[in-house]
């Protein structure tokens, strides 16, 4: 693939390949040559998104010029994956991601007899630091998109 015989065969984007069973998922990524304190792994996006990210140093060619093969990969995880519980392996350069499946869960709601609680804003902390404005620049601030600045609190 590559224009010169003297670079090795890399790719920038790991193979991989992703298993499941009715109770795991597990996801496996050719690293080659790739050390385990050279690979990141994390969750992101509230724990729905695998990162992956690494690399590792080649030579190219004969010489002793060295470059890097670098990788990140991002994969997601379904809503019926419990990522709170994922592990990692690394043995014969495949890395190997196990997660396993969580139940569907059905969450009952209490209904209580009643009006619902109402709701108020309070300005962030931001806000509360600086002179507060006059009561019409509160209104076109309001008007204006103010309410990315402020929390809703149940009372």
């Amino acid at each position: 693939q590559y224009p010169s015989k003297h670079l090795p065969l890399v790719k920038p984007s790991p193979h991989f390949q992703v298993s499941e069973t009715t109770t795991h998922i597990q996801l496996a990524l050719d690293l080659p040559g790739v050390k385990l304190e050279d690979i990141k792994a994390e969750l992101v996006n509230g724990g729905r998104v695998l990162h992956l990210s690494g690399g590792r140093k080649v030579r190219a060619g004969s010489s002793f010029s060295f470059g890097e093969v670098k990788f990140d990969k991002r994969f997601s995880l379904g809503k019926n994956v419990d990522s709170s519980k994922l592990t990692a392996h690394l043995a014969d350069g495949v890395l190997t991601l196990t997660a396993p499946k969580s139940e569907p869960k059905a969450q009952k709601i209490a209904i209580v007899q009643g009006h619902a609680p109402e709701l108020t804003t309070t300005e962030s902390k931001q806000k509360k630091a600086a002179a507060s404005p006059k009561t019409d620049e509160m209104e076109d601030a309001q008007e204006n998109g103010g309410e990315q600045d402020k929390e809703y609190v149940m009372t």
